[in-house]
């Protein structure tokens, strides 16, 4: 496979490093941190392997720093996987596979000094909890 991952959507560039760069001359330490995921976005594609994701994402974050405003790209990445309006998306259900990549990111991800975050919503991230569950549709009105 000679394809590569996509990184789509996210804020105004510009604004993040323009805004970094105001924080620094107040003399503040900030971590800059950038969401993958949210409600209604699709999850990690298994088809690329983790190597593959880090390679683009790394090259992705060099091409969005700026360093003439201060801005040296992000510090980590924080995994907002969630569900999805519709309950019958494939995105209110998590794959063994996409957990496993995700951990693999992850790992890259701190070999490297980044950080990494998640809030899990649901108990998906503790397979020794006996309700270990893929599923996203444990919200009370559905």
């Amino acid at each position: 496979q000679t394809q590569m991952p996509v990184i789509q959507g996210g804020p105004n560039y510009t604004c993040v490093a323009t805004t970094v760069g105001k924080i620094k001359q107040e003399g503040i330490n900030v971590t800059h941190l950038i969401s993958i995921g949210g409600w209604n976005s699709p999850h990690i594609d298994t088809s690329f392997t983790a190597q593959q994701w880090w390679e683009t994402w790394s090259l992705w974050n060099q091409k969005v720093s700026r360093p003439d405003l201060g801005f040296d790209g992000f510090d980590g990445i924080d995994w907002d996987l969630e569900g999805n309006d519709n309950p019958q998306s494939p995105y209110n259900h998590f794959t063994v596979q996409q957990l496993d990549l995700m951990g693999e990111l992850s790992q890259l991800a701190k070999q490297h000094s980044l950080i990494v975050s998640l809030a899990p919503s649901q108990s998906y991230m503790d397979c020794e909890m006996n309700n270990f569950n893929l599923s996203l549709l444990h919200a009370p009105e559905w």
